[in-house]
């Protein structure tokens, strides 16, 4: 295994690896900064897009690269669900582009991005997996390496989304992906399923809310509970939520239903006791109605 060996300079910062990749002067020059990693980690995801833009608001080359690596650099990981969501919400992104992210994010355990030696130096640290001893040695420049970073679970939730709503049919690949991953990632899958409910038909999207409502991590089902009474009301999913065994999910209250616009004529006159002179019953209200028994 080989990692290339960096010589680390006292005195480097937040404010020192911030200026180093907002002094990148091209596409290129920013990727090799992003390939050798960083040791500061910031919820600032406006850095994300401003990089981004700043390299590919006038339509240069390499933008689906620069997605990748900005999408996956550890510096952003706190606030990756916004960075994701900035980048692919700014329109520099063409549909193959968007396809292929979302491809890389969705399949791939971690995500691969080869690139030159001399991008990073002629040193490299060469590992012994067995014996665990280790060594700098001499490569030329030409040599490829490889950078792998993890896949954080909202770049799954984004990806398993986008491929469903363009691709109702990869329903039962894509959840079977999301039973082979680790549980933060598997859930991040399936909230991803959820969020694309509406294209799934009603027989794809009642099999998606069945599996969102059955999944062991309680925010999966706190999700389906609340498309559960958006689609049924909130009875049957106050039901189901006063028996979960996640405390959090039992104190969920769904919000008010919203007004109805007040009808005019006889038949809305007399549901307000307004006709016959006789006081209309008042409605009770679905937290009333959910008690009540025979």
């Amino acid at each position: 295994m080989r990692h290339w060996a960096e010589r680390w300079r006292p005195g480097g910062g937040l404010a020192d690896e911030w200026a180093e990749l907002w002094g990148a002067e091209s596409p290129q020059e920013l990727w090799k900064v992003l390939v050798r990693g960083c040791r500061q980690r910031t919820p600032n995801h406006p850095e994300a897009t401003s990089l981004f833009r700043k390299h590919h608001g006038e339509g240069q080359d390499g933008v689906y690269d620069s997605a990748l690596l900005i999408c996956t650099h550890r510096r952003w990981e706190r606030c990756t669900a916004r960075v994701i969501a900035d980048i692919t919400a700014s329109g520099l992104l063409g549909e193959e582009d968007l396809n292929r992210l979302a491809h890389t994010f969705l399949w791939e355990n971690t995500v691969p991005y080869d690139y030159p030696a001399r991008w990073v130096g002629s040193k490299l640290l060469e590992i012994d997996t067995e014996s665990g001893k280790s060594r700098v040695v001499r490569v030329p420049p030409d040599s490829p390496l490889r950078h792998e970073a993890p896949v954080q679970p909202p770049l799954r939730r984004w990806a398993a989304a986008r491929t469903l709503t363009r691709r109702p049919g990869h329903f039962e690949a894509v959840l079977d992906r999301a039973r082979s991953l680790d549980p933060p990632s598997g859930a991040a899958v399936v909230k991803g399923m959820l969020d694309a409910i509406d294209s799934l038909g009603p027989e794809g999207g009642a099999a998606a809310l069945d599996v969102g409502l059955s999944w062991p991590l309680g925010s999966v089902r706190l999700q389906a509970l609340k498309l559960l009474a958006a689609r049924q009301g909130p009875e049957p999913a106050v039901r189901r939520a006063a028996v979960d065994p996640d405390a959090g999910v039992r104190a969920w209250v769904p919000g008010p239903r919203k007004a109805t616009r007040a009808r005019s004529g006889p038949e809305a006159a007399a549901r307000r006791g307004k006709a016959g002179g006789d006081s209309a019953e008042p409605e009770l209200s679905w937290q009333e109605n959910l008690f009540l028994r025979d």
